[in-house]
């Protein structure tokens, strides 16, 4: 518990930092691109909801079917919900990686209170090539999962063993997504790829783990999750400052 709740803090304390004079103009456009990216999924995502649940849910006249349609309406709405969020923060993440990469930067500089090279914008943009490259291989190590859990959710017959469990395995694997989304931007700034960025997860897993999940229930609050993702950029850099930058390399 301690564990979680120090991953938690991290999230709350990133929220902080963005707001430092010297640190607010570099998450401008991580916002914008925010505001952006998630208005939009937000509006057709819930549209979508609406046709998910309506094919999910068993029609019929029956006692039963009226149970089942209740049941199913309690735990298909949360995953769905889940599921679009993830959709929504993982895009705008992508889009605004060469900027968030660049964010993360920045906060370790005031941190250490170190001095970093100056970049320009047009350098960011330039560099957009090999940090997109990078995205890539990431989301499919989370593409896959994320296949795996939803066809578990939806195949007939198999989800019915499934569905009780599937919001808490959705809350898991939405927590430890984000956290490893974050984690990768301050670990890649020092030359860690993702895998070694997940053994470093793995090595703090309860930490990493409520690290996650603030982000995520963050993510699930209107209005608030606009400006998660340069706040979890700043927590997760905190995060490797005072966890990870401790740990030798050759543990990673």
């Amino acid at each position: 518990m301690k564990e979680l709740i120090i991953g938690f803090k991290f999230l709350l304390q990133g929220f902080s930092y963005i707001t430092r004079p010297g640190l607010r103009r570099y998450f401008i456009i991580p916002l914008l691109l925010n505001i952006l990216v998630f208005g939009l999924l937000t509006y057709y995502g819930f549209g979508f909801i609406q046709q998910a649940l309506g094919w999910l849910i068993p029609e019929g006249d029956s006692i039963w079917l009226d149970i089942s349609r209740v049941l199913s309406l309690i735990i298909l709405t949360p995953v769905l919900v889940i599921a679009v969020f993830l959709v929504a923060s993982t895009l705008a993440n992508f889009i605004a990686s060469p900027f968030n990469d660049f964010l993360s930067e920045r906060i370790e500089i005031v941190v250490r209170g170190t001095t970093g090279p100056d970049k320009k914008l047009l350098q960011v943009i330039a560099g957009m090539g090999p940090v997109l490259v990078g995205e890539l291989r990431k989301y499919v190590y989370f593409g896959v999962i994320f296949l795996l859990i939803t066809v578990l959710t939806i195949t007939p017959i198999i989800n019915l063993i499934f569905l009780p469990i599937a919001p808490f395995v959705w809350v898991i694997f939405g927590a430890w997504m984000l956290s490893l989304e974050y984690l990768a931007y301050p670990m890649q700034n020092h030359q860690h790829t993702f895998s070694q960025t997940r053994t470093f997860a793995r090595s703090r897993r309860m930490r990493t783990m409520g690290f996650g999940l603030a982000v995520l229930l963050t993510t699930l609050i209107p209005l608030v999750n606009f400006i998660v993702i340069p706040a979890a950029v700043a927590g997760a850099t905190l995060f490797w400052i005072n966890t990870g930058a401790k740990i030798s390399e050759n543990k990673l």
